[in-house]
């Protein structure tokens, strides 16, 4: 129910603190324990190796194997999923469960080939942390305004969103290509917001064009008041979602001002 989902968010908020002891704090102590240390890439596995004893070694890498396992199999079945199910099945009236799950393994197939053949370019990049953030920077700022935005603006539409995730990635893309040539100097941290800000003008410029919904069907998807409190009658102030993101933004602050 809506209770469960907002301690759920809530949660998810607290879990987002775990990165900073499990990587970044051990990477900051890397710099005393192994000074000549001079590659980023190399913080995790010298630790391992210097560190831990033998038993506790292969039971790290094996978590750190099959972690990675995980994570590109729930990738690669996510992404050809996307594909078939709002691409290639809605333009295919009457295609077969046998054929979805044919065009499922093609798609797989082809981001495998795909991923292969782009990964030794990682090595371009000064850190592996720094690649994985400069992509982050690319595709995330248009899902975030289709999902912020979407909400406080009600002329947004399908449309709207639709061409926001597109155009707001092709401009990332964009300047991505024009940093690697020398011809945008700007840190992605910063593209980060200004692409951001261009994915906001073409969802509202989009939407405000296009035709607007019907109330009754954004009623539930956009911002009211009232949904603040809903489900919270009679509930404990220890239980309200609201008093938890107070304490995620306390915990926060203490953070950004203990580590700054």
């Amino acid at each position: 129910d809506i209770p469960n989902a907002r301690w759920g968010i809530m949660f998810a908020g607290i879990l987002k603190f775990i990165p900073l002891f499990i990587m970044v704090i051990p990477g900051a102590m890397a710099i005393s324990l192994f000074p000549g240390l001079e590659n980023a890439d190399m913080v995790f596995p010298t630790i391992m190796t210097k560190v831990l004893p033998t038993g506790l070694l292969g039971l790290v890498l094996a978590g750190l194997v099959s972690a990675i396992m995980s994570s590109v199999d729930s990738t690669l079945n996510s992404a050809s999923t996307l594909l078939v199910k709002d691409f290639i099945e809605p333009n295919s009236k009457g295609i077969s469960d046998t054929r979805i799950a044919n065009y499922g393994r093609i798609t797989t197939l082809i981001l495998m080939v795909v991923a292969a053949i782009w990964a030794p370019l990682i090595a371009n990049f000064s850190s592996l942390w720094a690649y994985l953030q400069q992509m982050f920077s690319i595709v995330v700022p248009p899902i975030a305004v289709i999902f912020l935005v979407g909400v406080f603006y009600k002329r947004g539409n399908g449309t709207a969103s639709f061409l926001t995730l597109i155009l707001g990635t092709a401009f990332g893309v964009l300047l991505f290509v024009l940093e690697q040539f020398d011809m945008w100097d700007l840190h992605y941290t910063y593209n980060v917001g200004l692409i951001f800000g261009v994915s906001t003008a073409i969802f509202m410029i989009v939407g405000a064009l296009g035709e607007p919904t019907p109330a009754e069907k954004i009623e539930k998807y956009t911002y009211r008041k009232e949904l603040l409190s809903a489900g919270m009658e009679g509930m404990p102030w220890y239980k309200d979602y609201r008093f938890h993101g107070l304490l995620l933004l306390i915990l926060v602050a203490i953070v950004f001002i203990t580590f700054n």
